[in-house]
């Protein structure tokens, strides 16, 4: 049993460095740890909040990674306070013209609770993660955007995610 499930996430892993992924299977990947490579699209990035983190009031970053076969994804690259978010630092022309390598997780839609809004992408108004409504914002399928959820795992904590958007890792 162990030999198949590395087999399934060993192919998982290939699939997500080489090929669009297979929607059908999403939800038996969930929660998997996969290693995703490509080239944001910063002009595309969402805000997603009002959100806090250790009492700093802010929001989440989720910008499309263009992959190297033109599919692109989208990546939670994590919490950025308010200020930061302001400031929007990775939107510079400089930025996203490098490959990038990431680790994270597969993630599904958040499903949307009685008491938060409903998203307003025409105002640029997101509360929760749907990531289908997320994929069409960034260009949808006919620019290649799959509905494909991927959360940043940042090792030693989550609050380094404004670094990473400072630095284009």
């Amino acid at each position: 049993r162990l030999r198949e499930v590395c087999t399934s996430l060993l192919s998982l892993s290939i699939l997500l460095r080489i090929f669009a992924i297979s929607v059908d299977v999403l939800d038996d990947f969930a929660f998997r740890k996969v290693k995703v490579r490509g080239r944001w699209d910063h002009a595309h990035t969402v805000l997603i909040g009002p959100r806090v983190r250790d009492g700093t009031k802010g929001v989440n970053v989720i910008t499309p990674l263009i992959r190297a076969d033109g599919s692109t994804i989208l990546v939670d690259r994590g919490f950025v306070s308010d200020e930061q978010a302001a400031a929007r630092s990775w939107t510079s022309e400089s930025m996203g013209q490098e490959e990038v390598q990431l680790i994270g997780m597969i993630r599904l839609s958040q499903k949307r609770n009685a008491f938060t809004p409903d998203n307003h992408p025409e105002k640029g108004e997101w509360y929760w993660i749907d990531v289908n409504a997320l994929a069409e914002q960034a260009g949808g399928e006919s620019a290649g955007v799959q509905p494909v959820f991927v959360e940043s795992i940042f090792g030693d904590h989550e609050s380094r995610c404004s670094k990473h958007t400072g630095t284009d890792i």
